[in-house]
């Protein structure tokens, strides 16, 4: 499976709630560290996925990094700007 298909698989997963796919797509030593800081995630392969985030009125946006390892998601780095949420239009 490709970076592409792993991470499209691993998103359908998590729009889904399908916490089975998704735990089957990490590898057991993941490492998940949610933050904002210049962190470069190092591995022999990556993909990186935008995404928008909404709740009571309100977005932000972020982007997560994975770095991929025999085919699974060794790391994912979160980077989010949940610190200044704009109001939702429509």
């Amino acid at each position: 499976m490709s970076a592409r298909e792993l991470i499209e698989r691993y998103n359908g997963a998590w729009n889904a709630q399908d916490l089975d796919t998704i735990a089957s797509l990490h590898a057991p030593e993941i490492v998940f560290h949610n933050h904002t800081a210049d962190e470069k995630a190092v591995g022999d392969d990556f993909a990186v996925c935008e995404w928008t985030a909404s709740a009571r009125g309100v977005e932000w946006e972020g982007v997560d990094v994975f770095p991929v390892r025999d085919g699974l998601i060794a790391r994912k780095d979160v980077y989010s700007a949940s610190h200044r949420p704009r109001e939702r239009t429509g």
